[in-house]
């Protein structure tokens, strides 16, 4: 074997004693420190802890990062990862919301801010794939840089376009400003009947439509 580094702790009092450790005990630290032309200051450090109640052979670990901030002399958490592989970035525990980024079993959940901007990737709490937002935000789709398709928060879906004609629970078009493009709702009026399909060329002119009583 090559060089390694090995930290073991007892709660033991003598030397030689085995004495169980606790959910939460530091097995080992590695502290990394800097000086300043004064002294030493802390820059960072590398925690090992017991993550779990320990049993006969039976250790369950945890790793934390810690870095110290501009104009600051102690470190503070960055990274998690616990003793179910979850990796906690920004946070120290996963809990759905609040989380700058939390990458687990379940998925991914980032965040900008407190309280803006969730977004979320993952299982979460079932079989379905779940992409989307925790709050009253837009689900947007880029090529190019390029918006190409979005879901609002009304779960009205907009392909090659932003903009929304007669109130369409789908709209597909390159420019709905002047109406090119097809328009799909579940109910409303045009024409004096109340159509699923609207089919637009030009500025307010209706190329064809389908309804569900059968005109068109």
């Amino acid at each position: 074997l090559g060089a390694y580094l090995n930290f073991a702790k007892s709660r033991g009092t003598s030397v030689g004693s085995n004495t169980v450790v606790q959910n939460g005990d530091d097995l080992g630290v590695v502290d990394f420190h800097g000086n300043d032309g004064t002294d030493f200051v802390h820059a960072a450090r590398i925690v090992g802890s017991v993550d779990g109640a320990p049993g006969s052979n039976d250790m369950p670990g945890r790793l934390t990062f810690l870095t110290t901030a501009d104009s600051a002399t102690t470190p503070t958490e960055r990274m998690r990862i616990n003793s179910s592989g979850d990796v906690n970035i920004g946070s120290s525990s996963y809990s759905g919301i609040g989380e700058r980024l939390c990458l687990t079993g379940n998925g991914l959940v980032t965040q900008s801010a407190a309280t803006t901007n969730r977004a979320l990737f993952g299982t979460f709490g079932g079989s379905d794939l779940i992409i989307g937002t925790f709050d009253s935000n837009n689900v947007k789709f880029r090529t190019g840089n390029t918006e190409r398709m979005r879901i609002d928060t009304n779960g009205i879906t907009y392909i090659n376009t932003t903009s929304n004609p007669g109130s369409a629970r789908l709209s597909i078009g390159e420019n709905f400003t002047s109406r090119n493009g097809l328009s799909i709702k579940n109910t409303g009026a045009q024409g004096g009947g109340q159509y699923y399909a609207l089919f637009y060329n030009n500025a307010d002119s209706l190329a064809g439509s389908i309804s569900h009583n059968g005109s068109t």
